[in-house]
């Protein structure tokens, strides 16, 4: 039996006797499945208000996905670190990346972080990161983190309005921060606040004895700012739908419309006003394509025989090293055994994603 892969056959050799460990003779089925690539996202950012009196949530539950700046980029640098603000930090969830270039990295679980054009480490605990690249970053380019937190006595967001000086409370319903109308938080902790941008930062004395909760008086009802739940963002899809408002961007981070505004399309980082007022409770909604190349699948008949995998989507293709490994347009694991298969592409698949392997489960013909 053959497949038709990029211009060539792949041959699957339907006999394999060598699982049997005596030569019993038992056959293996060619398997042939397929994974869609879902990268579109329609998301619930939030509800309109008439009240300046604005209370949001701003942590709660076990964990909080947050995006931090390292440092930006004036050409020569190419060494970074930083204190995260909302450590303890989750093993496996840390990805850096530099604005305008490929330069991408993520950890390995154990503190080491690696990928195209960087190096580097991060201590969960404390929340250091230390990236190295290989080349400086370009002048006025950010060097991102975006990571997963423990929800912990701090930790940092962009408030959906902007809010008025001496109007911040942060409380977790027994500790209380004020700000001081010139961007720093004093009570039972501390922190900051930009006015300008929305972007607070806090730090509790202990753990949060409850959620946390930002009280303000919003600057502008017309104006606001979010971090979109997946990223990266594809250029050139991202929608905001208010009732009839709409805004679009352009591909190059700019929203046009009923309204202006930017979208970082690396941190998801969102902010936009719209042209007119909008009655309260009309709710906020973004719809993107999101770049998706990371993929888990569980085959339907394990096991799997060594060496037999194949995945193809359009040009792009992995083929198994028989020892567990994908290589080739990307890298993958596979687990024979259970027959999971973990695999990332080296770009955005566009076309369906086809498994091709060998199940032993089966006899064949």
């Amino acid at each position: 039996m053959s497949f038709r892969v990029s211009g060539f056959f792949l041959c699957l050799v339907l006999l394999v006797s060598s699982c049997t460990g005596s030569g019993g003779g038992m056959w293996g089925v060619a398997k042939r499945e397929t994974l869609s690539p879902d990268s579109h996202v329609e998301e619930t950012l939030g509800e309109t208000t008439n009240s300046s009196q604005i209370e949001e949530t701003l942590a709660s539950g076990d964990v909080e996905q947050n995006t931090e700046e390292i440092g930006q980029g004036d050409g020569i640098r190419t060494t970074f670190s930083k204190i995260l603000s909302g450590s303890p930090v989750i093993h496996g969830t840390v990805r850096v990346l530099v604005e305008g270039t490929s330069v991408s990295g993520r950890d390995d679980g154990s503190g080491n972080i690696s990928g195209t054009g960087i190096s580097g480490s991060i201590d969960y605990s404390s929340g250091e990161i230390i990236v190295t690249l290989d080349d400086p970053a370009p002048d006025g380019e950010s060097v991102v983190v975006s990571y997963k937190s423990s929800f912990s006595n701090r930790g940092a967001k962009v408030l959906k309005y902007r809010p008025q000086p001496l109007s911040v409370l942060i409380t977790d319903g027994v500790q209380i921060l004020r700000d001081n109308g010139t961007g720093s938080f004093t009570g039972d902790g501390s922190g900051t606040v930009d006015y300008s941008t929305g972007f607070i930062t806090w730090n509790f004395n202990s753990y949060p004895f409850g959620d946390v909760v930002a009280l303000y008086e919003a600057e502008d009802l017309k104006s606001f700012a979010f971090v979109l739940g997946e990223v990266p963002v594809i250029p050139g899809t991202l929608g905001i739908s208010i009732g009839d408002v709409i805004l679009t961007d352009n591909g190059s981070g700019s929203l046009t419309g009923d309204g202006t505004g930017t979208i970082n399309y690396s941190t998801g980082l969102l902010r936009f006003s719209v042209n007119t007022s909008i009655p309260s409770g009309v709710p906020i909604v973004a719809s993107y394509e999101k770049d998706i190349r990371e993929f888990s699948y569980t085959v339907s008949s394990p096991p799997i025989e060594e060496g037999s995998v194949l995945i193809q989507s359009g040009s792009l293709i992995l083929e198994d090293d028989g020892k567990g490994k994908l290589e080739g347009d990307g890298s993958g694991t596979i687990d024979y055994e259970s027959g999971s298969i973990s695999f990332r592409f080296n770009s955005r698949p566009t076309e369906v994603i086809e498994i091709l392997y060998i199940s032993l489960a089966e006899e064949g013909n």
